[in-house]
């Protein structure tokens, strides 16, 4: 009983009182382990009334918003004036006479230019915002932050569903108008373009205001409740001008149905590539993996290099032997102990390609261009590594990108969801090395994968997470999509003879980047790091401050 007690009290320290009580209440009603949205918001939305108060006091800045409304509508107006942060205007330029508060300005014309505030933040007719979004935008306006965008969820007959939890900004956000969205909020100076109503209008405003910000700031809060999006008319020709002002030669075009997808050119050569292959014995799927680079892939100009771990099996002898009479194909001989690590690094070591393609013998090429999309992103300046769409053989995800702090180490988000149309090229904390672009002077000097401390598992995440420090982004791209038959050829880490060497790879990762791995920016602090169905975090990985509002 007397731990139950300093339990409840632990909460109360850390998330407040209206947390502890309601997690009561839900464990008394039966709801111990409920995971639905309902009891999320019940649980972690809002701070109260009175700990917002506290915390708007205590701003040592208040900065005043300019808050646009296309159109009269009388609910989103009443969301506006219930804020408890009280330095705001409302521009609307059809605002009745009757409107009350003065605050509330009828304008024409140019929108901007009779705005008067810090910061313009546009809605739409029918948002509604929290209780603590003007708050939690003032308590983020600092510079260099220039704009500012929040989560949200859709309001439906009076009932808040699907929540959206956004990622900390990476420049692939820009490339969706519901990238940035939630409540925006963008630092007056930086476009002084007039604002014109309608979604398509907006995205445009809102690729030119973020052409001109020093920092784009996300807050993982829900700060606007909006209703079902109408359908979005087609954007790629918006995207196109914003990738010329930008310098960007990629060019946007329509892949499918509410689908862009950003198509960047090779130069003219295109880089050698050098993929290289660790293998030991498994002669059908190290063949059909080279049939489907020399025969299913369209890259003009790559070598396949071959790393042999003893193989024994004849089959395998014989397939290597025949190997090593065909063109363009290396082998390498890797004897001894098998590190995965090791292999990559020898045979980058002698690699001729300006490009590396990292590549398990278990994978299946699907279609030809995979290669081409990924080195296109592969030789951009700020990337350091690019990940591709994995597919197990029944067509679910195998990876769509890695989540670091999910699991012992990392994660594979969506592993075992349907393949869908809704993943998109995006920033991510890691990928994985059973497929995987870089380029070879960065992989080299870097010092390659960690051969002595990481020789299995976790070197690729380790890999990614060094390339980020030193200021580059790793990226997932759906559309380079393979087959993977995971782990086939070296076997489970659960199994006897793996097992203490996947422990001390573990405890090497996390003595390594400690903290850093629960702190994924491409990961909500809103979802679960429990599973890699993804799902919400109870709590959220939020600190103190973001949890209770003080």
């Amino acid at each position: 009983m007397i731990y139950r007690l300093q339990g409840a009290f632990g909460r109360i320290r850390r998330f407040g009182f209206a947390y502890a009580w309601t997690r009561a209440r839900l464990r008394l009603r039966g709801k111990r382990a409920a995971t639905d949205y309902a009891t999320w918001v019940a649980l972690f939305d809002q701070p109260s009334p009175r700990r917002i108060a506290r915390a708007i006091r205590a701003l040592s800045e208040r900065p005043l918003f300019s808050l646009w409304l296309p159109t009269w509508d009388a609910d989103t107006v009443a969301s506006v004036c219930a804020q408890p942060y009280l330095h705001w205007e409302l521009l609307i330029p059809d605002a009745p006479a009757t409107a009350t508060d003065p605050r509330i300005r009828r304008i024409s014309g140019d929108a901007l230019g009779a705005a008067w505030g810090d910061f313009i933040v546009p809605l739409t007719p029918g948002d509604i915002l929290a209780p603590s979004a003007l708050w939690r935008l003032a308590q983020n306006a600092a510079a260099p932050n220039d704009v500012l965008y929040s989560d949200e969820d859709r309001l439906i007959n009076g009932v808040r569903t699907d929540p959206v939890f956004r990622p900390d900004y990476s420049p692939e956000l820009l490339h969706d108008p519901a990238g940035l969205g939630g409540l925006l909020a963008w630092r007056r100076g930086v476009e002084r373009l007039r604002p014109e109503a309608g979604a398509l209008a907006l995205y445009d405003l809102t690729l030119r205001v973020a052409e001109r910000a020093r920092r784009i700031h996300h807050i993982p809060h829900i700060l606007v409740h909006r209703p079902p999006p109408p359908a979005f008319p087609l954007w790629e020709g918006v995207l196109n001008e914003h990738l010329t002002r930008i310098g960007d030669d990629g060019r946007a075009v329509v892949a499918g149905p509410a689908r862009v997808r950003v198509l960047r050119p090779l130069p003219n050569p295109p880089p050698k590539v050098s993929v290289l292959i660790p293998t030991r014995d498994g002669a059908a799927l190290l063949e059909r993996c080279v049939d489907g680079l020399r025969h299913g892939t369209d890259y003009p100009d790559l070598e396949i290099l071959i790393i042999d771990n003893d193989s024994a099996a004849p089959d395998a002898l014989r397939l290597l032997e025949r190997l090593r009479q065909t063109p363009g194909v290396r082998v390498l001989p890797a004897p001894g102990v098998f590190n995965y690590a090791a292999m990559n690094n020898q045979a980058a070591a002698v690699a001729r390609g300006e490009v590396l393609a990292l590549l398990n013998n278990d994978i299946a090429v699907r279609a030809p261009g995979w290669l081409r999309e990924m080195v296109a992103h592969a030789i951009r300046p700020d990337i350091g590594a690019v990940g591709a769409k994995l597919l197990y053989p029944n067509g679910t995800l195998q990876h769509a990108g890695v989540v670091t702090g999910m699991g012992d180490v990392a994660g594979h988000i969506h592993r075992g969801a349907l393949d869908t149309e809704q993943l998109r090229v995006r920033s991510v904390a890691a990928v994985t090395a059973a497929c995987v672009v870089l380029k070879r002077k960065l992989f080299l000097s870097v010092g390659g994968f960690d051969e002595a401390a990481l020789p299995v598992s976790y070197n690729d995440v380790d890999l990614c997470l060094r390339l980020r420090a030193r200021g580059l982004r790793i990226v997932f791209t759906p559309d380079a999509a393979l087959d993977h038959y995971e782990s086939l050829s070296r076997g489970d880490d659960k199994s006897p003879e793996h097992a203490a060497r996947a422990r001390r790879e573990v405890a090497v990762m996390r003595q390594r980047w400690g903290a850093d791995l629960m702190d994924d920016p491409y990961y909500s602090p809103n979802l679960s790091l429990q599973s890699e169905a993804g799902g919400l975090a109870f709590p959220p990985r939020a600190n103190r401050r973001n949890l209770s509002g003080g």
